[in-house]
């Protein structure tokens, strides 16, 4: 029977292409031209930290300097105009088509004894997506996201295919893999998917040197129905911490949900509204592959009130977001512990004080509640007294979390 194969589209997260469907693009023609790439990224190009919503951050080589794009241009033996042309672009393009031309007498440059870099590949969320500029209707999309266990210190390309089936009368009608595009990130949007169909992707990362490691495929996914609502993670997690940078923080965090049905499958678009009894903010996010959100510069033992909201892509405004409501308490100044150091007010105890032998005393109080919050107690000493022959420098005394000690 006829099949209605997907027009399938992908981008960056910064930037878009389509591909057109069934345009057969030679791998090996992929492989040389993003090992040439990733050259002229290496000779040329910048490597720049992205942050993504949880709060850490990955490198990336990127292209953006004149030389660097006119040696991508060589790569691709793009026609271009010389006359106004400066002397050291005319020489990145010539090292580009250099580095294509030693690439294609390097057909075989594969070198899969190096480390792994990627360790899993899936489709992290879905929503309806709007109609094509080419006369499809309405379709979905996903981000498809590649789960990296260790960074390669070259700069690195990824070239992304993706293959499809239906299951009709008992049997799947399956095509075959599709070179889609060479990516300078490891997370991008697919548009395009069909309502019912079933997609699979698979990765292959490409340096300097040519492949390395070996392609990881995704788990087949199956689009969501064209009528599907806003989708929230079945769990949301709130975990508080402190640090130097971020200060009294709080991740939202949800399990992944990759090789799940589409049913449990999560939108891809947000927005939370944090607040408390003095102030309130809100926030709007993408699923880009992070552990979550990362909400910084909160206050010490605050309870703080999160309104998350899934939203409906912008093509379907009308429809209503799903929310959900849940509240998190911040951590005690004292609580607070850690590699960091800083100081936290004191908090007042009932002490008694006993005078001892040779000039000795004896201190002790009640603990506080949160004894086993506190690292350390600091106790002053001081004279009070004004004349002369008892007049003493103040002394600082730190103990361990105890009930007392005795001070000489």
């Amino acid at each position: 029977m006829l099949l209605k194969y997907v027009f399938l589209g992908m981008l960056m997260m910064a930037s878009s292409f389509t591909v057109m469907p069934y345009r057969r693009i030679d791998l090996q023609y992929y492989v040389q031209l993003a090992s040439c790439y990733a050259k002229c990224a290496s000779e040329y190009g910048t490597t720049t930290k992205k942050k993504r919503n949880d709060g850490e951050y990955f490198n990336i080589a990127v292209n953006a300097e004149d030389n660097a794009k006119f040696c991508e241009y060589g790569c691709e033996w793009k026609g271009i105009e010389w006359r106004s042309t400066s002397a050291s672009l005319r020489n990145a393009y010539d090292n580009g088509a250099h580095h294509l031309v030693a690439e294609e007498m390097l057909r075989n440059n594969s070198n899969n004894k190096r480390q792994q870099m990627v360790k899993s590949l899936y489709i992290g969320c879905m929503d309806v997506g709007s109609s094509t500029n080419d006369g499809y209707e309405e379709s979905v999309e996903g981000i498809l996201i590649a789960e990296i266990i260790r960074e390669n210190s070259n700069p690195t390309r990824y070239i992304f295919q993706w293959k499809q089936r239906t299951f009709t009368l008992g049997f799947y009608d399956e095509s075959p893999w599709i070179a889609s595009s060479i990516e300078v990130e490891p997370v991008i949007t697919v548009q395009g998917m069909i309502s019912g169909v079933q997609y699979r992707f698979m990765l292959t990362t490409v340096d300097q040197d040519g492949v390395f490691g070996i392609p990881i495929m995704s788990d087949w996914t199956e689009a969501l129905h064209i009528d599907a609502p806003p989708r929230l993670p079945s769990s949301v997690q709130v975990s508080t911490g402190f640090d130097r940078n971020n200060g009294v923080s709080a991740l939202i965090s949800w399990p992944a949900l990759w090789g799940k049905s589409p049913s449990t499958t999560i939108s891809c678009r947000y927005r939370i509204v944090v607040y408390n009894s003095i102030r309130h903010f809100t926030n709007s996010f993408t699923i880009d592959g992070g552990r979550g959100l990362l909400l910084t510069r909160l206050e010490y033992s605050t309870l703080f009130t999160i309104l998350l909201s899934a939203l409906p892509p912008n093509s379907l405004q009308s429809t209503t977001p799903v929310s959900t409501t849940m509240q998190f308490v911040t951590p005690l100044c004292s609580q607070m512990n850690g590699s960091e150091r800083f100081e936290c007010d004191a908090e007042p105890v009932e002490m008694w004080i006993r005078d001892l032998p040779e000039g000795s005393v004896s201190i002790r109080w009640a603990p506080t509640n949160d004894v086993h919050n506190l690292v350390h107690y600091q106790v002053f000493v001081y004279s009070v007294d004004k004349q002369v022959h008892c007049s003493m420098k103040p002394m600082a005394f730190y103990v361990d979390n105890v009930s007392g000690f005795r001070a000489h």
